[in-house]
């Protein structure tokens, strides 16, 4: 799975860089990881690799997650056969 080196960059874009790139690098990430292949030599270094873009996207979507407000609740839910 090598070719994750855009994680690097990546990774400064949760830091106030391009939103796009983030998306770019995760793409890439993901076309990679879905690719059918035998592991390599180097297979140690493509779960490090790996790992950081799952902690990139994971930061990410907990961000998104984050600043998204939301809205009250309309009503109040109410179990079957309570009385409210």
């Amino acid at each position: 799975m090598s070719g994750l080196g855009e994680v690097g960059r990546a990774e400064r874009t949760m830091e106030g860089r391009s939103p796009e790139g983030l998306h770019r690098t995760l793409l890439h990430f993901n076309q990679l990881r879905l690719r059918p292949a035998l592991p390599t030599e180097g297979w140690r270094a493509d779960v490090e690799q790996e790992l950081r873009a799952r902690l990139l996207e994971g930061e990410f979507v907990e961000a998104a997650t984050r600043a998204r407000p939301r809205p009250p609740p309309t009503r109040t839910p109410s179990w079957p056969g309570s009385s409210g």
